[in-house]
């Protein structure tokens, strides 16, 4: 009973991360999604392309790098936004 009790007060620091980590992830599920993401700005762009630029961007991959590259740029922002530029 005792190796129990031990287990878990060992593992209540645990609990309460994942009870603050689940929260966060509530609160961000909450804010919408702006405008001019949704609107698919650069799909509108691609699309007013001609049909053999189209064929190359989508076989180059160019949506998803550009995709990547975002999430890149918002991740560091995010970064030094949270350290508040120390990092």
């Amino acid at each position: 009973m005792l190796k129990d009790i031990l287990e878990f007060f060992s593992d209540l620091p645990l609990i309460f991360l994942r009870g603050i980590l689940d929260g966060a992830i509530y609160l961000l599920g909450l804010i919408p999604v702006p405008s001019f993401i949704s609107g698919g700005l650069l799909q509108t762009a691609f699309s007013g392309l001609n049909d053999d630029v189209q064929y190359l961007v989508a076989f180059f991959g160019i949506p998803a790098a550009l995709s990547i590259i975002g999430a890149g740029v918002v991740f560091r922002l995010t970064r030094k936004a949270i350290t508040l530029g120390q990092w």
